[in-house]
């Protein structure tokens, strides 16, 4: 009986400590980015985006090849985006950010002057803007962006 016990004591303390680090493995950031969207062939559409940057802290390198992934939702543009893949050169103020779709770059944002720019190909249409950090208005799990 006693070395049962023990097997359901390791048995609960792998799954807690995969459940922590899978619940604990990014870092979010959360920008909103004041900019406009340009459409090929219409005048550029001013407008608010809001990024939700989810950089992958180093233990979360031993199972994925990416260092986070990216939402972006606007207010106004009639799409949301999904950066599937993150990567990071630099740190702090320096950083620069690369947004990844699949392996092919979608997106840059750098930290030294809080600028973005996104590109959107099945819409012709790119989004430049100047950032700002903020806490989000929401829960990290509604991902409601502040709306």
């Amino acid at each position: 009986m006693r070395k049962r016990t023990k097997y359901i004591a390791a048995a609960v303390a792998a799954t807690a400590g995969l459940f922590a680090a899978f619940t604990f493995s990014a870092a979010d950031t959360f920008l909103v980015c004041e900019g406009a969207v340009e459409t090929e062939g219409a005048p550029p559409a001013e407008d608010k985006a809001y990024l939700w940057l989810s950089e992958y802290r180093w233990w979360a390198n031993l199972w994925s090849d990416s260092q986070g992934y990216a939402t972006v939702r606007f207010d106004k543009a009639p799409f949301q985006l999904y950066f599937d893949g993150l990567r990071r050169v630099g740190e702090g103020g320096q950083a620069r950010y690369t947004l990844l779709r699949g392996d092919q770059p979608a997106g840059d944002f750098r930290a030294e002057d809080n600028t973005i720019l996104i590109s959107v190909p099945n819409q012709a249409s790119s989004f430049t803007g100047r950032c700002s950090a903020q806490a989000p208005a929401n829960s990290r799990a509604s991902r409601s962006y502040g709306r």
